[in-house]
């Protein structure tokens, strides 16, 4: 915190030899800088509680993701690989469950089929989405039966409806048995709202759909490396399994950054693991929030996809804003 917040923020709090008061300054200094949390206590930094520190971690990294170009310099820190962790659940989950927590939903998700079948989680979300569409008189507060339940579940897809997400067939003892065809859609729509409604605050009302993306994408690629630019067709295109056209893309947006003596041509399987972990590690280096795998890349799927190069768009849109 002192070097992502420097001016609210110090190393103080290494004076304390009590562990505990230590870990209560460092909740403090969070609080100063907008990160007020209610779910992790001096305790749990103590304990060393995995999940509850990955969410404190979370919730600083998106308010405050620190990540970016230094503009007085002339040289550009060269990106390097990051490797991801082993998850216990499927892909999809571990995604979601890594956005939803970086909105900094006291509700915190370790499950997420498990989790949501209380709608608390997913209200929180569409919360921090839209602040006006739920209204809290009319959830149920730790319900004791199912039908009280369920019918949080019911508001939670009234309210999925109010977002503008699609909820036909779609009811709220779904949610609550854990219909995983059903939640992983809910929460997909809902982390593509979350991308599409920051593209459209940075550049103006107009909507964007994922053709949209696929063609300011190329746009971008075509305009920097002229005759030696790559394109795609779609967020379905299978070259993007090389991640050649990803990591032009973001030399695009910040020239410099992308060590191309250590790219390959990913013509095989182990070429494309290298290049889909570096093209992420890239994004991370440029302030993208990341949160699909390198095995999205490379099995091209479009849904992860859009949410990578809605990130780069935001990037950029922010690098081009009027300071």
């Amino acid at each position: 915190m002192s070097r992502i917040c420097p001016e609210h923020c110090d190393l103080s709090p290494l004076q304390e030899k009590d562990e505990r008061r230590r870990a209560q300054k460092v909740l403090d200094n969070a609080a100063k800088i907008g990160c007020k949390t209610t779910f992790v206590k001096a305790n749990d930094i103590v304990a060393g509680n995995k999940d509850l520190n990955f969410a404190f971690t979370a919730l600083l990294f998106n308010e405050h993701p620190a990540l970016y170009v230094d503009d007085t310099s002339n040289q550009v820190e060269v990106a390097t690989l990051l490797e991801d962790d082993n998850a216990e659940c499927t892909r999809e989950e571990r995604v979601f469950q890594n956005w939803m927590n970086s909105l900094g939903i006291d509700a915190q998700v370790h499950r997420l089929l498990e989790d949501c079948k209380t709608a608390e989680p997913l209200l929180q979300v569409m919360e921090k989405l839209n602040p006006t569409v739920v209204n809290w008189k009319m959830v149920n507060k730790n319900p004791r039966v199912q039908i009280k339940t369920i019918e949080n579940c019911n508001y939670m897809v009234e309210c999925a409806k109010a977002l503008g997400l699609h909820t036909v067939n779609i009811g709220g003892k779904d949610i609550h048995d854990g219909n995983a065809k059903l939640v992983l859609g809910l929460v997909w729509q809902l982390m593509r709202h979350d991308t599409m409604s920051l593209l459209e605050r940075l550049g103006g009302s107009s909507k964007l759909s994922d053709s949209d993306l696929v063609q300011w994408a190329n746009d971008r690629v075509q305009a920097h490396f002229n005759s030696s630019s790559r394109k795609v067709s779609s967020l379905s295109d299978p070259s993007i399994a090389t991640s050649l056209f990803l990591l032009q893309l973001c030399e695009s947006v910040t020239p410099g950054l992308v060590d191309w003596d250590i790219v390959t041509e990913g013509s095989t399987d182990e070429d494309r693991e290298h290049n889909a972990k570096y093209v992420l590690s890239v994004a991370r280096k440029m302030g993208c929030g990341i949160f699909l795998l390198w095995e999205d890349v490379v099995e091209v799927k479009p849904k992860m996809l859009m949410t990578f190069l809605g990130s780069v768009m935001a990037v950029q849109r922010q690098k081009a804003a009027p300071s």
